[in-house]
């Protein structure tokens, strides 16, 4: 299934509630998802659909990692494995150019 940039928007905001604040899963219309750890660096994530949602690596040299290290809440947005939004402090920007970018040229591939 493919969520809408509004159900993604409204999924982001839940998120980004609960992903930084709650240890095993969170909740999201109802519907419970697990949380999990990266393998590397622990970082907490979870999988909505065909989203991930993941924490700011705070141990990276980024602008962004460090703002995680000041406290603030960063919270990237995945679509197989390319970032299509992100998550600060609750604000959250959606990279609508990246979505669902390589189906659309896997349509176009089936029409040729």
């Amino acid at each position: 299934m493919t969520l809408s940039i509004p159900s993604i928007r409204k999924y982001a905001h839940e998120v980004a509630d609960q992903l930084l604040k709650m240890d095993r899963h969170i909740e999201v219309d109802g519907d419970l998802y697990p949380i999990e750890k990266t393998s590397r660096a622990g970082l907490r994530n979870v999988k909505i659909d065909e989203y991930v949602f993941m924490e700011q690596n705070p141990e990276k040299d980024s602008r962004y990692a460090k703002m995680a290290r000041e406290g603030h809440e960063i919270i990237w947005i995945f679509q197989d494995w390319e970032y299509v939004g992100r998550i600060i402090d609750g604000d959250v920007a959606i990279f609508t150019d990246k979505i669902n970018k390589d189906k659309d040229k896997d349509k176009e591939k089936d029409k040729e």
